[in-house]
């Protein structure tokens, strides 16, 4: 694709590392939902067993949030 000046449009937008940027959010989320311990009243890995051993590693997911944020800029 090229603009008006016949070059290569620099503008484009690669939604595979929006889809990344996206799941990795959801990592946050899960970490904090399932594995910190919060309003439930007992530890969190007594709640949700297995829900808490993969969230355990969802504080990854903003390693990978801003590694992708860093590579898009």
């Amino acid at each position: 694709m090229t603009n008006a000046g016949g070059s290569p449009d620099a503008g484009i937008r690669l939604s595979a590392l929006d889809g990344i940027r996206f799941v990795a959010a959801l990592m946050v989320v899960f970490y904090h939902y399932f594995a910190l311990a919060s309003a439930w009243g007992r530890p969190a890995s007594a709640v949700f067993p297995t829900a808490h051993a993969a969230a355990e590693y969802g504080w990854l997911g903003v390693e990978v949030f801003f590694l992708v944020s860093g590579f898009v800029i």
